[in-house]
């Protein structure tokens, strides 16, 4: 996961350096992280983003691990959108959020017979493909839609 989130702050860092742009977040500010201290678990390459603005730093790392899933063409999309709007990683990280939720409603009818088979049957066997399908398609789904508004 460490390189998966090093890979988006890199693609996002290179429209930024291309465009002249701050999108993912603002390198200019003062560090907030007060005791000038950087976890072990930051990469060396974030080390600067994780003291100036860790609020996007956490969410860089939930984004690409919770949202993403660490999916290569998931993070390319999605740094592609994030650039498109232009936005920080706290406000993408919130449209993925809500856009989740939507397709998690819509969804819910799809996986909730599946669910129920499972729940009915055997609980101790993993979660069925189509409950497993619609959670994948959920995340990636979210971010697709992101990216289709960016590029109109």
């Amino acid at each position: 996961t460490r390189e998966a989130v090093v890979a988006m702050a890199r693609l996002v860092h290179n429209h930024n350096t291309a465009y002249n742009t701050r999108c993912g977040w603002d390198d200019s500010g003062a560090p907030t992280n007060g005791r000038g201290m950087v976890d072990a678990s930051v990469p060396p390459e974030l080390h600067r983003m994780h003291l100036h603005d860790k609020a996007q730093y956490d969410a860089l790392v939930l984004l690409v691990s919770e949202v993403l899933g660490g999916l290569p063409l998931a993070i390319v999309g999605a740094a592609g959108a994030l650039c498109g709007r232009g936005d920080l990683y706290t406000t993408f990280l919130a449209a993925c959020q809500r856009r989740m939720a939507s397709f998690l409603i819509d969804e819910a009818d799809k996986g909730a017979e599946a669910l129920a088979q499972w729940r009915d049957k055997d609980r101790d066997q993993p979660l069925p493909d189509a409950v497993r399908r619609a959670r994948m398609r959920q995340r990636l789904s979210a971010v697709w839609d992101l990216s289709r508004e960016a590029l109109s």
